[in-house]
């Protein structure tokens, strides 16, 4: 749409493109592979035990790092949740890259784990397994007595007595991470402050509603971790990109603008010669040491109140195959946009001289403290990636050996301030919750707002319409108006004292909240909607038309007259609609003037385009042809996980890959399209008429081993003929006799102007 449209998170080598180094194989394109760093400049990469490993740390000033957990009490922890009485449950991936070909990686021998402190010494001592025999678990929150969790690629919720699992489990989403690698697999389940959980490298979020779990389509969002700021927007990243911080609350539009935060700068150190493609020009620097993010994950906003005041506006993103955890200094966030610093320099919040330090995750603990989850494990790519080179490297140091039976866990909190008391509010009636609504720490007010809104007590209302206008607490006012939104209890009452707020993030959430209020009170909400002053007019604009109404209306449309050319109005006005849009215009045909004329005929190019977005296509083909289509629908959405950048819908994501359907480069010239499938693409492009520059480029497939000539073919034939688009199928003697053409060409990309001549 424009410039207020995504900058979605950026990745430098995307999934399918990825796959094309996987293994140990031999060949001309693999020629380039020569080592960076002599083997006698890098040091040594031993199992060290947990007081060697604590030696091994560099923390920012101010700041100290005490242990959490160890083996065996924890074992290739990826991910952490703390239940209302504060307790950490642990996600263990212990069959993750048990040596360097990966095998075993579908063993069931994950497990989620309850730590615990009997002794108040800020270590944990006891430990006790709530489920056992999983695949790959990598998430666990809690909802409604139950905890949620992953085994495989489906999403379950189970409930529990304490620590003890009680009944069958329940299955939400079979296909919660179809496709892909435990790289690229949905993870996070973070509890959003709309009530609804949301995930990293996922297009779906989930609520529990009545005893049922309903599921919706949501922006794609991350890779690995997710988070949120106080206001409520979500933050996430991909392997190579640190941090991107979403526009607006979740839901507010469609697609969701999002910007990348800062730069991907990163100081280790230690020198990384065991980054997967160091062997290219400008990944090391002279020093040997990574120069930009390759494997950045587990991003945190820190919410928490044990750091001063400064502190709690900033995130923590860890960076696995550099041994660091990056802070960066979150600034002003004008035109919504993020804007973001390196607060320390050339240096870096949290690094290790230690190859095994893997931290992969980052939470705020209910003491108020840091929590970095260490994988420690000596493989950390996963083996799609893989190449020669980095094989090497990992075989040469030993860190394929001593994996799957270890793991740390580390607070970090101010030298000088002890970790805070942990309450324990599970079990507590719904009253005795409310003043932790405006807990100084994050995690309390998401837990009290939980679980108020599963208690259900609507005898709260009147002293939550009190909080909500309590403008000393603007964080307790915000977390008010979405525990009545999750109780459906939303009123004129809290609404106009929340408008009254001078706080922008709950005047924000008020016009958000606003539209679910009851409907004998809507009437006095649009006038308190109309009365309050929204300097970018867009909270506003969204609030009036999910309102509705005559009145409603008649504001929104003096909105859009002195807002005619703000495509950023447009798009809010558009997603907000949603349904509605037809009514919409039909009241514009009503009003006089230019303006309504003008915004009726743009709505009507969007219903247009959102028609032929929805139109229904299916393959025609036939016989072989389609057995053909369908195996590469299979490589499309798993075996290389083309759908990571290009969607499941072909239509691409923005700056990660241009869309396939409806584009000239799949469907003319099957040649070129083979061509690029084995030796990749960067650079701009132009498809059907429109440039697209992706800021990350494509490797090709030709040098997977994994990836077959038959395969090239059966994903060629998809995409000629998914989504509407209509072409030739591709055989395998066609992929064959492209490879050998062009044989001598190896690593080396193809770039857009190559094929002008062709």
């Amino acid at each position: 749409m424009t410039k207020y449209l995504s900058i979605l998170l950026t990745i430098s080598v995307l999934p399918l493109a990825t796959l094309a180094q996987l293994g140990d194989k031999k060949d001309k394109g693999n020629a380039t592979q020569v080592d960076p760093i002599p083997a006698n400049r890098i040091p040594p990469a031993p199992f060290l035990a947990l007081s060697e490993a604590m030696q091994a740390f560099d923390l920012a000033e101010g700041f100290v790092i005490e242990p959490v957990a160890t083996e065996p009490l924890v074992e290739n922890p990826v991910a952490i949740a703390f239940d209302p009485n504060g307790r950490m449950w642990v996600a263990e991936m212990r069959s993750y890259m048990p040596d360097l070909d990966g095998n075993g990686e579908d063993t069931p021998n994950g497990r989620i784990r309850i730590l615990e402190d009997t002794d108040g010494d800020g270590r944990m001592d006891n430990s006790t397994d709530f489920l056992s025999d999983l695949v790959l678990p990598r998430l666990i929150s809690f909802s409604h007595g139950g905890v949620i969790f992953n085994d495989g690629d489906a999403l379950f919720y189970i409930k529990r007595d304490g620590l003890t699992p009680v009944e069958n489990r329940e299955l939400i989403d079979p296909d919660y991470a179809k496709g892909g690698n435990p790289e690229h697999k949905a993870n996070g389940m973070l509890y959003g402050h709309d009530n609804w959980f949301y995930n990293a490298k996922s297009s779906s979020r989930y609520r529990r509603v009545e005893g049922k779990w309903i599921k919706e389509n949501t922006a794609t969002r991350g890779q690995f971790g997710i988070s949120k700021d106080n206001a409520g927007r979500l933050f996430y990243n991909s392997n190579s990109t640190l941090l991107v911080g979403d526009a607006f609350t979740p839901g507010f539009l469609d697609p969701m603008p999002a910007n990348q935060v800062t730069s991907n700068r990163v100081y280790p150190s230690r020198i990384t010669p065991g980054v997967n493609r160091a062997y290219r020009e400008d990944t090391l620097n002279q020093a040997g040491k990574l120069v930009n993010a390759t494997s950045a994950c587990g991003p945190l906003i820190y919410r928490g109140d044990n750091f001063p005041e400064p502190f709690r506006n900033y995130a923590f993103v860890s960076e696995s195959s550099a041994n660091l955890v990056k802070a960066i200094q979150l600034g002003t966030f004008e035109n919504f946009e993020h804007t973001g610093t390196h607060p320390y320099g050339e240096k870096e919040f949290l690094t290790s001289t230690d190859e095994r330090f893997r931290p992969v995750n980052n939470f705020t603990a209910p003491d108020g403290t840091l929590i970095i989850v260490d994988m420690y494990h000596g493989l950390i790519q996963h083996k799609a990636y893989v190449t020669t080179y980095l094989r090497k490297q990992y075989a040469s140091r030993d860190l394929d050996k001593h994996n799957n039976d270890a793991g740390r866990i580390y607070r970090v909190r101010w030298k000088s301030k002890p970790a805070s008391k942990v309450p324990k509010l599970e079990g507590k009636p719904a009253a005795e919750l409310l003043p932790f609504l405006a807990h100084a720490n994050g995690f309390w007010r998401d837990t009290a707002q939980r679980l108020i809104v599963e208690l259900g007590d609507v005898s709260l209302v009147p002293a939550l319409n009190e909080m909500a206008g309590d403008d000393s607490k603007p964080l307790g006012q915000l977390h008010t108006l979405w525990t009545l939104e999750g109780l459906g209890k939303v009123n004129a009452g809290a609404v106009e004292a929340a408008l009254r707020s001078s706080d922008r993030s709950v005047l924000m959430t008020a016009f958000e909240v606003s539209p679910s209020c009851e409907n004998d009170s809507k009437e006095s909400v649009v006038d308190a909607c109309i009365q309050t002053i929204d300097t970018s007019h867009a909270y506003k604009a969204r609030c009036l038309a999910r309102l509705g109404g005559e009145r409603a209306w008649l504001a929104l449309l003096t909105i859009i007259e002195n807002q005619i050319e703000s495509e950023l109005i447009r798009d809010t006005v558009v997603t907000a609609l949603g349904t509605e849009l037809g009514a919409f215009r039909g009241f514009l045909k009503t009003q006089s003037g230019k303006s309504a004329g003008r915004f009726s005929k743009e709505l009507a190019k969007v219903q247009k385009a959102l028609r032929a977005k929805k139109r229904v296509r299916k393959s025609s083909l036939r016989g072989n042809s389609l057995a053909s289509f369908k195996r590469g629908q299979l490589v499309y959405e798993s075996k290389a996980v083309c759908m990571g950048c290009h969607g499941t819908d072909g239509e691409g994501l923005l700056h990660l890959g241009p869309p396939l359907a409806d584009s000239d480069w799949v469907t003319k010239k099957r040649d070129r399209l083979i061509q690029v499938l084995l030796h990749g693409l960067e650079g701009p492009l132009e498809v059907s008429g429109k440039t697209y520059t992706p800021l990350a480029v494509m490797p090709g497939l030709g040098t997977n081993p994994a990836i077959t000539d038959q395969d090239l073919a059966d994903v060629s034939t998809y995409i000629r003929n998914a989504w509407g688009n209509r072409a030739s199928t591709v055989t395998e003697e066609q992929v064959a006799k492209q490879r050998e053409e062009s044989s001598s060409r190896g690593e080396q990309l193809y770039r857009a102007e190559d094929f002008n001549s062709n």
